[in-house]
């Protein structure tokens, strides 16, 4: 009975280690994933950010968004694709951690998710448009680091429910 005990947290050990490194995969594959509009680039971070939040357990989502921003923050920009925590999209990344940290914690019901999907988003756009202000000023932060996103965000979101929901991937935090 003890081998299987051991073996059992040795296999759930295993899984995490690999959805740690696979949602990082993902992370950074989602950032060199870029179209822009006019000369604002926009990439599929937010999408992965929802997909990682909606199926990884809690701890696992956080602990992958976390190295993420580490990842982005320490590795060369062609890596990441961005400058994570030194550069101008560092409230982004902060967002990304809040968003993820509200998303684990809501029930898997489908009024709660599209509820809890907005108002990641929103925390989202906040926490980079904040310190975005920093460099350019509020008007001009929101002119250019929410307003461009709010059709395409929104898309990815409906988007990333959708294929959750057509893979028939168990969405996690169910009470």
């Amino acid at each position: 009975m003890h081998n299987a005990f051991i073996d059992n947290q040795r296999t759930k050990r295993h899984i995490q280690i690999a959805q740690l490194v696979g949602g990082l995969l993902l992370l950074l594959a989602s950032g060199h994933v870029r179209y822009y509009i006019g000369s604002i680039p926009h990439t599929m971070q937010t999408q992965a950010i929802l997909c990682l939040a909606l199926c990884y357990p809690r701890k696992t989502a956080l602990l992958t968004v976390l190295l993420y921003t580490i990842t982005a923050t320490i590795a060369p920009t062609a890596i990441s694709m961005s400058s994570g925590l030194l550069g101008a999209s560092a409230g982004y990344f902060i967002g990304f951690l809040c968003a993820v940290n509200l998303l684990t914690q809501k029930t898997g019901r489908t009024t709660d998710i599209w509820v809890s999907i907005l108002w990641a988003q929103l925390i989202i756009w906040a926490c980079g448009m904040l310190y975005l202000s920093g460099f350019v000023g509020l008007e001009r932060a929101f002119w250019t680091g929410v307003y461009p996103f709010v059709i395409t965000d929104s898309l990815k979101s409906l988007s990333a429910v959708f294929l959750l929901r057509r893979f028939q991937i168990e969405l996690q935090h169910k009470q």
